[in-house]
């Protein structure tokens, strides 16, 4: 009899620990399950910070010849957020987020210019606008573009002679 009820016994706390280690890998998976659902929680938080930073770039530039030729503008007067968007040296924005941005350029000759300016708008490397202006008359146009986050925007300005 006392060896039946250990026998018994035993086999309840076999089963027992089978339960545990059935609870144990569940719990295994749920943890892992816990920690990716972690990561693209950040990684959403991450894209949803982007998204809420307003980018603001604004640029102008005083004065100027340009005579044939065609050169890569650069600008005089930058305000630009995120700070770090534009490379003076090179005349270069680079887009520091995915999305939609409106684009607008304004070609304004004054002062002592007599010849015909022409700017154009480039996305890495492609002409998005033109705008075309001389002494005593404006151009500009607006455009949207579904800009990555990494391309780069520059404006190519020319001389009409």
């Amino acid at each position: 009899a006392g060896l039946d009820s250990l026998q018994a016994l035993v086999s309840q706390q076999a089963a027992a620990i089978q339960a545990l280690q059935a609870d144990m890998a569940s719990l295994t998976a749920l943890k892992a399950d816990v920690a990716a659902k972690e990561t693209r929680i950040s990684q959403l938080e991450t894209q949803l910070a982007e998204i809420r930073t307003p980018v603001v770039f604004c640029a102008h530039t005083n004065g100027g010849t340009f005579k044939g030729g065609e050169i890569v503008h650069l600008y005089s007067i930058v305000s630009q957020t995120p700070s770090n968007m534009y490379d003076s040296a090179l005349g270069i924005v680079t887009i520091p987020a995915s999305g939609a941005y409106l684009a607008y350029v304004r070609t304004d000759p004054h002062g002592n210019v007599n010849d015909a300016v022409v700017l154009q708008m480039r996305v890495n490397n492609v002409v998005k606008m033109t705008s075309y202006g001389e002494h005593g008359t404006t151009g500009g146009g607006a455009i949207t573009l579904q800009l990555t986050k990494g391309d780069r925007i520059w404006l190519n300005v020319r001389g009409a002679t």
